[in-house]
Parts: structure tokens; C-alpha cells; sequence
């Protein structure tokens, strides 16, 4: 989980207030940039997600995105931008029933150790 993680310069940081949640961390850049929120007072049952969905992957094909780290999926289409650049725009996001992505994964294993 690290090194996927560390591919997209990412860590979690965990929550070490007293009245923290059993599940409440947070996924952040090396810059200290947030990027999610995940909180759950039933660790596997209740676990909520806030995230930007700043990491996506496109497919060129569908125009299908999906969140790296969450695992939500949009539609998207090309705009250029201020510079002459096709760039994606992701209309609005569809979050699964079940967080997915890398937090999904994490959580997954977080389970798997308790």
C-alpha cells in the first residue's frame, strides 16, 4: 500500500486526537495538501469518505474517469484551456456504495490486521 501511495506522493495520516474515531485519517500530499478524509465510527460498516478526486484516471475510449483514491467515476470531456491545451473536465462525480480506490484497498487491509 506504501508504494502505491508513494507513487502519487501521497501518505495517510492518522487522526491522534482522544476523541478521534476508530477509523479517522487523512490522505495528504509531501507539500501537506489534503486530498481525502476518511471517518468511520464503525470501522467496516459506517466509514465515510470526503475527497477532492484531485488523482483520476481517464479512458480515452468511454470518456470514463475514475478517482485513484476513492474510487468514484465520472464523465468527462475535453475543453482547451488559457494555453491552447485540451485539458478533461469531469462532469459531476458518482460515488460507489463501496469506497474503492486506494482508500478502499487500505481499509481492506486495515480489516484484514484487526
Amino acid at each position: 500500500m506504501k508504494q502505491e501511495l508513494a507513487e502519487y506522493d501521497l501518505h495517510v495520516e492518522w487522526n491522534e486526537s482522544p476523541d478521534r474515531e476508530p477509523i479517522d485519517f487523512e490522505i495528504r500530499d509531501k507539500r501537506g495538501e489534503l486530498y481525502a478524509t476518511v471517518w468511520g465510527s464503525e470501522p467496516w460498516y459506517d466509514v465515510q469518505i470526503d475527497c477532492d478526486h484531485d488523482i483520476a484516471e481517464y479512458d480515452d475510449d468511454e470518456t470514463v474517469g475514475e478517482c485513484v483514491i476513492c474510487g468514484a467515476t465520472c464523465d468527462w470531456h475535453y475543453e482547451v484551456d488559457g494555453e491552447g491545451n485540451k485539458v478533461r473536465v469531469p462532469h459531476e462525480w458518482y460515488h460507489p456504495k463501496k469506497i474503492g480506490g486506494i482508500v478502499g484497498r487500505y481499509l481492506k487491509q486495515l480489516q484484514e490486521k484487526w
